[in-house]
């Protein structure tokens, strides 16, 4: 029996006419047809009958929250046809959502029932576009197409995401998003500069950046000796009494410095807040300005101390303290307000050191905020926090599926307090993941990859959605 798809999710536009789209009938609501044999009123019924055992089901619950059917026929008068010789009965109504399920559609007038000589198959198409910033090598389109197809446009989720737009504009270079005013501005600039107006409200935009990341700032103590020959060859100009600081906190951790993250930052190496030189006796005997850095990486700041400075040092010994900027978090990338940021760089490698990501690190995270932005993964049974965080009311979303047993990230179910944050914002799956809260860390479970939906990247390959995530995909409603 021949198929017929619907792209139930886009409107009647002629915008959408391309590809495997080849008219406006197949948009938006389907159109029925029936014939009779008089213009007399008739009382007749039309139903969708589910064509295999392949479709997924809404809930009751879904259904009066979701109105997944957005209506049905409706009784209007028969016409003639164009050449008087039949009565037509000719009306449109929305499929439901969910992509993938497949329709017959009945009708029944007293004992006869037809039904259709085609299967209709519900399928969604959505778009993105990417909006350029300057110096920054975005992944090109057949890739990312591609990419994306292996995830959404398969047989039980039905999304198919094409990019759209020239990528001729750009937005403002930001080398590091780490403050609120970054992220505003990014989603400002990139709603502002769409080109392809004509496909919106079906557009995602997108960008790329370097890093993605925030600081906090941290005390650093550490002893210091300068010896007699240090400041002997100090003072005749032969050389400069040296000191390295590691980036250590007091208990002894390790931290990286919050350097190469931000240009203005660096240019007046403001990453190093104070310096102090404290005598034995616990006094302050001077301060070492940013002048005097010698040079600096991740992991350490080199200082020159001024001879006059160490004579202030009693028995040669003291303690230098730093108020210094490290690095606090790190994100692949964010979907806020129907945006998608992905950050490129890899902050540090095995080695130490900052390299560009591998491909398939990066579409990780383009498939994972891909699917936020399809409310993913699902909170629509879930409460609102009796005392929400900042941004967890938009994370919440009632025009979502309902959650499955593995939601966690702020809240669940039962909500309220929050008990199941684990250290990611926004809804996230667990499906083949612990969580250790002693510990506060995640491991894969044995022989298990992460869900797509997991909060983070490293502790396994996020390739495919969980059964549980890939069911609310296809039942999403983004018309």
């Amino acid at each position: 029996m021949p198929e017929l798809t619907q792209w139930v999710n886009l409107p009647k536009n002629d915008a959408f006419v391309e590809d495997d789209i080849k008219s406006t009938e197949r948009l938006g609501k389907i159109k029925f047809k029936g014939k009779f044999k008089t213009n007399d009123l008739a009382n007749f019924k039309i139903k969708l009958i589910a064509e295999g055992d392949k479709n997924v089901n809404y809930s009751i619950d879904e259904i009066l929250r979701l109105n997944t059917y957005r209506n049905s026929p409706q009784a209007l008068p028969a016409q003639l046809s164009d050449d008087s010789t039949e009565i037509i009965y000719d009306q449109e109504f929305d499929l439901p959502a969910a992509g993938g399920n497949k329709y017959k559609i009945e009708a029944k007038y007293k004992d006869k029932v037809v039904v259709s000589s085609s299967i209709v198959v519900a399928a969604r198409k959505m778009f993105y576009e990417v909006i350029s910033m300057p110096g920054v090598n975005a992944p090109n389109k057949a890739t990312i197409e591609s990419e994306l197809d292996k995830v959404f446009n398969v047989s039980d989720i039905n999304i198919s995401c094409k990019e759209v737009g020239s990528r001729s504009d750009t937005i403002s270079k930001i080398k590091t998003i780490e403050s609120d005013a970054d992220y505003q501005q990014v989603i400002n600039e990139l709603k502002s500069k769409l080109t392809s107006t004509d496909h919106n409200p079906y557009v995602i935009p997108i960008t790329f950046v370097d890093y993605i990341a925030s600081y906090k700032e941290i005390d650093i103590e550490q002893d210091i000796e300068i010896g007699l020959k240090q400041k002997l060859l100090s003072f005749i100009g032969r050389e400069n009494i040296e000191t390295t600081v590691k980036i250590k906190d007091k208990s002894g951790q390790n931290h990286y410095l919050y350097y190469n993250m931000v240009d203005e930052m660096d240019k007046d190496k403001l990453w190093l807040q104070t310096c102090e030189i404290i005598d034995t006796k616990g006094r302050v005997v001077g301060t070492i300005s940013r002048d005097s850095i010698l040079s600096q990486d991740l992991s350490e700041i080199k200082f020159k101390v001024s001879t006059e400075l160490s004579n202030f040092l009693s028995s040669k010994k003291g303690t230098i303290k730093l108020k210094v900027r490290v690095l606090d978090s790190v994100s692949n990338g964010f979907a806020w307000k129907g945006c998608i940021v992905v950050a490129l760089k890899r902050l540090l490698d095995i080695n130490g050191n900052r390299t560009d990501k591998q491909l398939n690190d990066y579409f990780e995270t383009i498939k994972h905020e891909f699917g936020h932005v399809f409310k993913q993964a699902s909170t629509g049974d879930c409460d609102t926090a009796t005392n929400p965080g900042p941004d967890i009311q938009e994370f919440i979303t009632e025009s979502s599926p309902d959650s499955h047993d593995n939601l966690y990230g702020q809240y669940h179910k039962d909500c309220g307090d929050q008990t199941n944050n684990y250290g990611h914002q926004g809804p996230h799956c667990k499906t083949g993941m612990t969580y250790t809260a002693a510990t506060q860390s995640w491991k894969s479970n044995p022989g298990k990859n992460p869900c797509i939906m997991f909060g983070s990247s490293g502790l396994g390959t996020r390739s495919v959605f969980c059964d549980d995530c890939k069911k609310t995909l296809r039942k999403v409603d983004i018309r």
